[in-house]
């Protein structure tokens, strides 16, 4: 199945730390209720989860949307990315 890449990918990322998988893009499939497209952000393969909200793929965790306290080592500076 052919995913879209354009359109409304949000960026998060697992919320357990020991999990190495790094930011992650996630649209919600509008097809069908509670169904997810998740990926690496930088590419590759996309999976199709059934969740009334996405986890992980990697390891199962939850998602967050708290992308630049993560990617700034835990500071939310607005500037941090």
């Amino acid at each position: 199945m052919q995913v879209e890449f354009r359109g409304d990918w949000q960026i998060q990322v697992c919320t357990n730390p020991s999990c190495g998988v790094g930011p992650l893009r996630v649209r919600r499939d509008p097809r069908w209720a509670d169904s997810w497209w998740v990926g690496r952000l930088e590419g590759g393969p996309v999976w199709q989860e059934v969740a009334s909200e996405p986890c992980c793929p990697w390891c199962g965790d939850d998602l967050s949307a708290e992308v630049r306290r993560r990617l700034s080592g835990g500071h939310s500076s607005p500037h941090a990315a």
